[in-house]
């Protein structure tokens, strides 16, 4: 009797491992066969670096170069440093600024000396007009001299500003903030 279960379980293996022979259970859509490989395990060296070619591009970029003319007195960064907007990159030689700076405040005082003058001899010839005192012709005269001190007091007051804007653009600053990448000397 024990033969016979034994004989029959095998024959049931038989039959089942048969029947399943070439079917494959059902597989969802869309999902592949996976291949497995076995391969020999190995000890081999790896490469931590990888190399390949690329053009790096910065994402700003400026030559920073000074807006008035001069030679370089004192560098702050070399290359490779990092800087923040508006940190000082280098300064030119001062002097002749300073000089120029120097000569635009003196014009200024002589025009308005000019100017105070010039109102003044006005405002005494159009009351001696008003008495007819004067001819007209004079202080036609007196009153062009009056608007031309008050056109050098203007241009003493342009030349003023723009001898101290000179005098700040000495001091050359970072236009944002970044990595210096080439400082020509």
């Amino acid at each position: 009797m024990r033969g016979k279960i034994i004989g029959t379980v095998i024959l049931a293996l038989l039959v089942a491992g048969i029947g399943c022979k070439g079917k494959e259970p059902p597989r969802p859509k869309g999902e592949e066969k996976k291949v497995v490989r076995v391969v020999r395990v190995e000890r081999r060296e790896i490469r931590e670096g990888v190399d390949f070619v690329a053009n790096l591009e910065p994402r700003r970029q400026a030559q920073v170069i000074p807006k008035v003319s001069g030679i370089i007195e004192r560098f702050y960064v070399r290359e490779g440093d990092r800087v923040k907007k508006g940190q000082v990159l280098f300064e030119l030689e001062k002097e002749d600024f300073l000089l120029a700076l120097r000569q635009a405040e003196a014009t200024l005082k002589e025009a308005k000396a000019s100017y105070r003058q010039a109102s003044r001899d006005f405002v005494r010839f159009r009351e001696l007009r008003e008495k007819n005192v004067v001819s007209q012709k004079e202080y036609e005269e007196v009153e062009v001299q009056r608007d031309l001190a008050h056109a050098r007091l203007e241009q003493a007051q342009v030349a003023l500003e723009q001898a101290k804007r000179n005098l700040e653009e000495t001091v050359v600053r970072a236009p944002f903030s970044g990595v210096v990448t080439k400082r020509f000397k």
